[in-house]
C-alpha cells in the first residue's frame, strides 16, 4: 500500500486519508474500513482539506489540486492558473514560487 501522508476528519465517522501515489481512501465508520477512491491523479498528494461528508480538496506534487463534490464517488483535477507554493504548515513560500 502506498505512504499515507494526510488524514482529515469530518466528524467521528467520516473522513478520508490521501497520500503518495494519488491514493485517497474514505472512511464512514470511524475508520475500522477505509475504501480506496480514485484520485484521477498518479502524483502524490500532500495536503487535505474537508469541509463536510461531500467536500474535499487534496493538494499534492507540481501544483496538483483534486476536489470531491460528491463523497468522493468522482475526484476532478482542478485546472491551475498559477502554482503557488506551500510550506509544511501551509504558510506561504515566496522563495520557493516559481519552482517545480
Amino acid at each position: 500500500m502506498n505512504r499515507l501522508t494526510r488524514i482529515a476528519m469530518v466528524d467521528s465517522q467520516t473522513g478520508w486519508a490521501v497520500g503518495r501515489g494519488g491514493v485517497v481512501l474514505r472512511t464512514i465508520d470511524g475508520g475500522a474500513h477505509w475504501i480506496q477512491q480514485t484520485s484521477g491523479t498518479g502524483l502524490d498528494l500532500l495536503g487535505l482539506a474537508v469541509v463536510d461528508a461531500q467536500n474535499a480538496w487534496a493538494v499534492g506534487a507540481n501544483g496538483t489540486v483534486v476536489t470531491t463534490s460528491n463523497g468522493g464517488a468522482n475526484w476532478a483535477t482542478r485546472q491551475r492558473h498559477h502554482q503557488l507554493a506551500v510550506g509544511r504548515y501551509g504558510q506561504r513560500r515566496p522563495d520557493r514560487l516559481g519552482r517545480r
